[in-house]
């Protein structure tokens, strides 16, 4: 006999490192108990340098792996890779005692190169162009080896349409004016930062009309009542004996899925990105297809479409 346990995840996961030959971690990259681990963590010393491994118990792949000069794993040296949910290679860093140094590679998780960046003592230097998934040609960047550099970006299908221009201090900080533009050439948005904090926001139509100041704001595509009420429309509509109605064993089963909010709100190109099988997928998304309308992402006074990905684990057990 089973009984069912229907978990809903919906972190946002960043990676730290302990000192243990072999750890557990939860979705918060934390140190836990195998029972309540997401990932396993293995370090290996190999001619004086330490290797790690962490891989994703839920998914069976390799998260990353990469060299440090120590067993805390606290100070990165030489080669890191990390993997997209589908094993894609996602990042390919080169470090020298802690510090970024080398190119960078970034890709697609269709495989296409997204970014290559050089880094020198930590900082970026030079110039880097990045593509879309399409490989169109994305934005383009110049950095002095000191933190500061300018870039710009352009609209997605390969036209050579300028999105946004603008200056950056310490290598991710953006510094003075940043400007956007309509797809007609006339300015959006114009923003002013300082050490990294925008001071203020001007708004523009694309016939060149101000927008109200209190429009000129971004916000996150999100389900109508937050990610509480996202979870309650998942438990609610979910059915979780799919999988053991379709011979699942004990165990604990993630299905990963990625989809569009578009700017109406409606959700679209739902894939399922990793899927353990036994109907689970499928089950994602047949309740996705039910979703009521989100609210969209908004940037200066315009709705945009957005990109989210959605994991949900499924424990079974044997009773």
């Amino acid at each position: 006999m089973h009984r069912f346990l229907l978990i809903l995840l919906f972190s946002i996961f960043s990676l730290n490192c302990f000192s243990q030959a072999e750890t557990y971690l939860n979705a918060d990259f934390k140190p836990t108990t195998a029972d309540k681990a997401r990932y396993l963590a293995i370090t290996e010393n190999k001619n004086n340098k330490w290797h790690r491994y962490v891989y994703n118990m839920y998914q069976k792949s390799l998260e990353m792996q990469g060299w440090y000069n120590d067993e805390a794993c606290t100070i990165a040296d030489s080669l890191q890779v990390w993997y997209h949910d589908n094993n894609a290679v996602k990042t390919i860093h080169y470090f020298k005692n802690g510090k970024l140094d080398g190119n960078t590679f970034q890709f697609h998780d269709n495989g296409m190169m997204e970014d290559s960046i050089t880094y020198v003592n930590g900082y970026r230097k030079g110039i880097s162009i990045g593509w879309d998934k399409e490989g169109n040609f994305k934005d383009s960047t110049n950095f002095d080896g000191n933190g500061n550099g300018v870039q710009v970006s352009f609209y997605n299908g390969g036209e050579g349409k300028v999105y946004s221009a603008g200056r950056w201090i310490q290598d991710t900080t953006k510094n003075g004016i940043w400007n956007y533009y309509h797809k007609n050439g006339k300015i959006m948005a114009k923003e002013m930062y300082k050490n990294g904090q925008r001071e203020s926001c001007n708004c523009f139509t694309e016939s060149g009309e101000a927008i109200a100041d209190e429009l000129c704001i971004e916000k996150e595509a999100d389900f109508a009542g937050g990610q509480t009420a996202w979870g309650r429309f998942l438990s609610k509509n979910l059915n979780p004996n799919v999988p053991v109605l379709k011979g699942a064993p004990a165990g604990r089963y993630t299905v990963m899925s990625r989809f569009v909010v578009n700017s109406d709100g409606t959700l679209s190109d739902i894939k399922i990105i990793t899927d353990p099988g036994f109907g689970m997928g499928a089950e994602l998304i047949r309740i996705l297809k039910k979703s009521p309308k989100w609210v969209p992402a908004q940037q200066f006074g315009r709705n945009l479409k957005a990109y989210r990905k959605q994991p949900l684990t499924f424990v079974v057990e044997n009773q």
